[in-house]
């Protein structure tokens, strides 16, 4: 599932732009294509760590990925989320980031990890691909990733939350599209209404709409 959270141009608070995304939004691939399944050691290289470490006592009670492109944010936001759950680190623990931080910073509490991953597609699908080749090496099973980033709206006022029904591509279809050997591939980008849902029931007073949101 995918959750994107975005904040307004004009405002200081978060806005939530919310897009739960069902496994079946992931193109297929044969069980013995996958090379990593036959590796004794896979490599998470950008996020400095490999699948020698004990993941599953480290990451196997995951259930939440927040991303952001600014580290900056990222730090921000695992710490209000240390203020809203009142986590307390323990005596003389600070908060650090894990493992490499050359191209991403990544920090986690509990089970909620909060990573950033620069600027654009091309970055945001690396730190993707490793955080979820990691946390399924941890033994986690469906975690939600959350997107905090900022983004314009049409049509409604700024601070106002948005939760995702529905995902364009810059063609206004519905599909993430990418080349693989030499051909198109069409990804439906299909939602979970029912998260969609709850979401929007828990609102409280907290301005909330559902819409539809363009990734380009």
């Amino acid at each position: 599932m995918m959750i994107y959270f975005t904040r307004p141009l004009n405002r200081g608070t978060l806005r939530p732009m919310i897009l739960p995304i069902t496994t079946s939004a992931v193109h297929p691939y044969p069980e013995q294509s996958l090379v990593m399944h036959n590796l004794d050691l896979d490599y998470y290289y950008h996020l400095g760590l490999n699948s020698g470490l004990d993941l599953k006592s480290n990451f196997g009670d995951v259930k939440y990925v927040l991303m952001c492109g600014s580290p900056v944010r990222a730090y921000e936001i695992i710490q209000r989320v240390m203020q809203a759950f009142n986590i307390q680190l323990p005596i003389g623990q600070t908060l650090a980031p894990i493992g490499k931080t050359e191209r991403y910073s990544m920090f986690k509490i509990g089970p909620i990890i909060s990573i950033s991953y620069g600027m654009g597609k091309p970055s945001a699908s690396i730190m993707l691909h490793e955080i979820t080749k990691l946390l399924s090496a941890a033994g986690v099973l469906d975690p939600v990733y959350i997107q905090v980033g900022t983004s314009g709206g049409v049509g409604i006022e700024g601070g106002t939350v948005v939760i995702s029904n529905a995902l364009v591509n810059d063609l206004l279809q519905p599909y993430h599209s990418i080349a693989v050997l030499g051909k198109i591939i069409d990804r439906p980008a299909k939602v979970d209404l029912d998260l969609c849902k709850q979401l929007y029931d828990v609102r409280g007073e907290i301005p909330a709409i559902m819409g539809i949101t363009m990734s380009t």
